[in-house]
Order: structure tokens, then C-alpha cells, then sequence
């Protein structure tokens, strides 16, 4: 998801979990000049998803163990999200190593889980 619909994601984007998103925000903010896109809390004040710009590049931000089927991401601290036009392409050649083949979520988006062998 990017906050500005008008706008094409970028083919690759890298997603960050960290033990305290808003610290985590708050420090790209302060030592580096990201600008904070969009950020999603849950009721606890919690950080499930943040969306941070740098020049041409977007960073997704978020808490381990708060987004509900980022399982793998928040045991790794994190993914790589790759927006690509062919999804079912992309699992044909992926060899089977899949999970249900993703339906449109919220955002218009397919989000397929694909993992390497031994990863």
C-alpha cells in the first residue's frame, strides 16, 4: 500500500519491524530527514504499518507482532515487498512453494507469500 494513490508503488520496497515502531519513525525522522507518509496505529497505540519517503524511496515501517499474517517478517524483522504486474505469473514460476493464490485485499492489491526453498 502507498499512501498516495496517484502515484505507482515502487517495484521494490524494503518493510522494517522493529520492537518500537514510533521510536523506530521517530529516529529515521530525526537522523536522517524521512517524512512520514501515513501511519496506521491499532487501539493500543501500537505501530502496524508506517509508510516513510527518503528522495525517490518509500520504507514500510511497523511492530513485530502487531499485524495480523506478518508472521514471517516479524520473525526475520523484515520482507521485501515487490510490486509486480504478472502475480500469477510470478507463483507459476515460483515452483509450488506457495500458499493460496492471494485475492485482492482492501487496497486493490494481490499480496502473495512467496518463499525460497530452505528460507
Amino acid at each position: 500500500m502507498i499512501a498516495d494513490p496517484n502515484q505507482p508503488p515502487p517495484d521494490i520496497v524494503p518493510a522494517l519491524r522493529y520492537e518500537k515502531g514510533q521510536a523506530a519513525l521517530d529516529f529515521l525522522e530525526g537522523a536522517f530527514g524521512f517524512n512520514e507518509v501515513m501511519a496506521v496505529k491499532d487501539d493500543e497505540g501500537r505501530l502496524v504499518h508506517a509508510e516513510l519517503k527518503f528522495g525517490g524511496g518509500v520504507v514500510y515501517l511497523g511492530e513485530v507482532n502487531v499485524a495480523e499474517g506478518h508472521e514471517a517478517v516479524d520473525a526475520a524483522r523484515f520482507g521485501i515487498a515487490v510490486y509486480a504486474e504478472d502475480v500469477d505469473g510470478h507463483y507459476a514460476r515460483e515452483g509450488g512453494r506457495r500458499r493460496d493464490p492471494p485475492p485482492a485485499d482492501g487496497h486493490g492489491l494481490r499480496r502473495p507469500l512467496l518463499r525460497g526453498a530452505g528460507l
